[in-house]
């Protein structure tokens, strides 16, 4: 809620916001780096991990459009060296196994990818990865059991996902999505596909 966000460059806006908070009564606040950026500077990724953090299998992917606000209702899976290496590390330094995710943006400014946060759980992100080819749950499953790392057999497919649902609720709710006129399709998921394979008209 737009209320309950300060976004600053400097400390005294903040410890005046963070003040009123704590006089009212018990707080949480959460700080977080503010990136400057559009929703497409949002990169995410999801793996299947060992205790160490080693990866088993990974799909790379960034935001393209969202409904309500902080929710993905269009994306699509990445190729980026830079990208998969600071994930790598991510993944690493959190040392804990299963299907984790974690979310990076892209720093116009300073070019590079700069950690924002861990999700320590399958996000719909999970739906991206199987239409892509890549089954995160059977990978940490698989492990879970017999405790053996096996890796995809190739890449990631080029994907482009989209939660009807929530693209439905816009509609519903009489919003415009914009930012993105027109999507160039790739095949995907089934539930999450819209079937002309030239293109989409999100509005």
């Amino acid at each position: 809620m737009p209320e309950n966000v300060c976004i600053d460059a400097g400390g005294p806006a903040i410890e005046k916001w963070a003040g009123t908070c704590f006089n009212t009564g018990r707080s949480e606040i959460l700080l977080q780096e503010y990136i400057e950026g559009d929703v497409d500077n949002l990169y995410l990724a999801l793996a299947a991990c060992n205790e160490n953090g080693d990866i088993h299998a990974m799909v790379c992917c960034r935001k393209l459009l969202e409904y309500p606000e902080g929710l993905m209702c269009v994306g699509e899976t990445v190729e980026h060296a830079g990208f998969h290496d600071a994930c790598v590390r991510a993944f690493s330094a959190l040392e804990l196994s299963g299907v984790l995710g974690v979310e990076f943006k892209w720093d116009k400014k300073n070019k590079n990818f700069v950690f924002i946060e861990a999700n320590l759980r399958p996000e719909n992100i999970l739906a991206i990865a199987t239409a892509s080819g890549i089954n995160l749950m059977e990978y940490a499953c698989n492990y879970a059991t017999s405790g053996k790392i096996e890796s995809p057999a190739g890449p990631a497919g080029k994907v482009i996902w989209r939660d009807l649902s929530l693209l439905v609720l816009a509609r519903l709710r009489g919003v415009t999505l914009s930012g993105i006129a027109r999507i160039k399709t790739a095949p995907a998921y089934p539930f999450g596909q819209f079937h002309d394979t030239d293109s989409a008209q999100i509005s």
